[in-house]
């Protein structure tokens, strides 16, 4: 009896993911996945100073109305809005990809970081409706400087992509440290 009623639960519940799932549910998570690689790509462009091609990675990539959620070591904010601190008052009434690039070139560029190298992966994406998926996954962040050894970032990364008439766009995040080292500067 309890595995008929187990059986039951199943088959009730079927409708309910199903309404949130897209019609061919493996073409859009591979749309996704590769859409949020966008996000590497971009800010390892902007940090070695090829803020232009980084920047027409990120005008794909993020929504106009974009929320960050940004909590590293040191720290934390929410962007756009007054918490917002890595914005100079210039930056202040940027939004999406604009806003975000000026976050990654305002935050590299006050620790003296030259460049980067950002590893997106073990990405878990859960469709909230056909058009919207929440994406999670652990990002490696590895930041070079003339000054100290190389600064890994171990970060827990999520993210809210949304189908919109220009495809795929990351419109919020949250972006947690979970922890950091700095390694010996090489000889």
């Amino acid at each position: 009896m309890k595995k008929l009623i187990a059986c039951l639960a199943v088959v009730a519940a079927q409708p309910v993911l199903a309404d949130s799932q897209p019609a061919d549910y493996a073409q859009a998570r591979a749309e996704v996945v590769n859409h949020v690689a966008c996000f590497p790509h971009g800010i390892d462009m902007i940090a070695t100073g090829d803020v232009e091609g980084g920047m027409a990675i990120w005008n794909e990539c993020w929504g106009e109305n974009l929320q960050s959620t940004l909590n590293f070591v040191g720290g934390s904010m929410v962007c756009p809005g007054a918490e917002c601190t890595f914005l100079s008052e210039e930056q202040s009434d940027l939004t999406g990809p604009a806003m975000r690039g000026a976050l990654a070139r305002n935050g590299l560029s006050a620790r003296g970081f030259t460049h980067t190298h950002h590893q997106l992966d073990t990405l878990d994406v859960t469709f909230t409706s056909p058009e919207m998926a929440t994406v999670t996954g652990r990002i490696t962040a590895t930041h070079f400087s003339d000054h100290q050894g190389p600064e890994i970032h171990f970060v827990h990364w999520t993210g809210e992509v949304a189908m919109t008439e220009n495809g795929w766009r990351i419109v919020a995040e949250d972006l947690r440290t979970a922890g950091h080292s700095v390694l010996p500067r090489p000889e």
